[in-house]
């Protein structure tokens, strides 16, 4: 699959905006096939899910832990996509930079930004 159809794993800790990603890629074009809201939620899912289900894209918010703002949840995360499947694309979704990904995109983006990101990886 390409990424002008990419099935998309969201790594997300704050409900809101996850959906709002969610429904933004699918009504891109793009399938979410896989969410996670915490860090060890997100390693599980990359270990067992991730390539099983055909993810290509992974978007990633930099922080999954309340008060943090170092990145290094999704750092951890970015790494262990690399890990697990190399060819697998990283957008960063974050109000900081998310270290590892292919592409960072700062929350608060206009919204055709995310989809046509996803679409040019």
């Amino acid at each position: 699959m390409s990424p002008e159809n990419a099935r998309v794993m969201v790594v997300e800790n704050d409900e809101d905006w996850q959906k709002w990603i969610e429904w933004y890629l699918n009504e891109k074009g793009h399938e979410v096939a896989l969410t996670a809201k915490t860090r060890k939620e997100a390693l599980k899912k990359i270990e067992t899910d991730m390539v099983k289900k055909g993810v290509n894209v992974v978007t990633i918010d930099g922080n999954l832990e309340p008060n943090t703002s170092s990145g290094v949840d999704g750092q951890a995360v970015a790494k262990a996509v690399r890990e697990t499947d190399p060819n697998v694309k990283i957008v960063g979704v974050s109000v900081g930079f998310v270290r590892g990904a292919d592409v960072n995109v700062p929350k608060g983006f206009d919204t055709d930004t995310l989809g046509e990101v996803v679409t040019k990886l």
